[in-house]
């Protein structure tokens, strides 16, 4: 673990930090709660940045949210504030993003930069149309893009996520795993904006389908045209069209494809209040 290090440095503020880590003469990286970087055995791994005296804990609610990239996601589970969005959606899927003793060193940042294929909270940051804040404001990235360009953004740090604040709207989660302990095997996220009985906003987001949680822009677009639950519903086979990942010991892509309409169905269900 960490067999090639060379170099470790916790600055007390952002720009040292950002200087360290833009070094080219040695592979930096930064650590947050270490729980995937620990394991790594790299020999490109030579140096790291510990954020941990970084004031990047921070919890912002009002008309937006903003999520520092060092909260624990156990604040995540723990927090009253966070608990009080969207009934409590984000502190369940942080939950269920890992073990407890995990969720106390994982970090949000972290999370993100991971990018886990089957994770629970990835889905609903993109369901939320949350954006990255890399390197202090210097850039605001889409989380969508980030996840699609990840290699492009290797060098920027993840200081924050933010996103717009969902009351009003609603919002729905799906797992499907063979066991309620298991790491899923997909996963599904839905918001819901209704005026009436229509849609006047739809986003859907998966995970477990490619290689990283991604927006499904395409249906979203076709089930924001349909407008009524009804026919967001047989939109929703168009989302087979989305898997592309390829099987594993957990799930076949044969049955990912079959399920992953079946996910976002319940998912989006649960965002209509059905």
């Amino acid at each position: 673990m960490l067999e090639h290090l060379e170099e470790y440095h916790r600055p007390r503020d952002l720009h040292q930090a950002l200087e360290l880590l833009r070094r080219k003469r040695i592979n930096t990286v930064p650590l947050a709660g270490g729980t995937n970087l620990a394991l790594s055995r790299s020999p490109r791994l030579e140096a790291v940045v510990d954020l941990s005296e970084l004031v990047l804990d921070f919890v912002g609610i009002g008309t937006t949210i903003r999520l520092g990239a060092m909260v624990r996601l156990q604040t995540m589970v723990r927090a009253s504030e966070i608990r009080d969005i969207a009934g409590g959606v984000l502190s369940e899927a942080a939950r269920r993003e890992a073990a407890y003793t995990v969720r106390n060193m994982a970090t949000v940042g972290g999370t993100v930069a991971v990018a886990e294929s089957t994770s629970e909270l990835l889905p609903l940051f993109l369901a939320l149309d949350a954006s990255l804040d890399l390197d202090g404001g210097e850039a605001i990235v889409p989380l969508a893009e980030y996840l699609t360009r990840k290699s492009t953004y290797m060098h920027r740090l993840i200081t924050a996520v933010i996103f717009p604040n969902p009351q009003g709207m609603g919002v729905g989660t799906y797992r499907v795993a063979r066991l309620e302990s298991d790491e899923p095997i997909l996963t599904a996220a839905a918001v819901v904006k209704r005026d009436g009985d229509r849609a006047s906003l739809v986003r859907l987001a998966m995970g477990g389908i490619q290689r990283r949680p991604i927006r499904l822009l395409e249906v979203e677009g076709k089930m924001l045209a349909a407008g009524t639950i009804d026919g967001m519903l047989e939109v929703l086979p168009e989302v087979s069209k989305a898997v592309t990942h390829r099987g594993n010991l957990r799930a076949s892509a044969e049955y990912r494809k079959e399920v992953a309409p079946v996910a976002a169905r319940r998912a989006l269900l649960a965002a209509w209040g059905e």
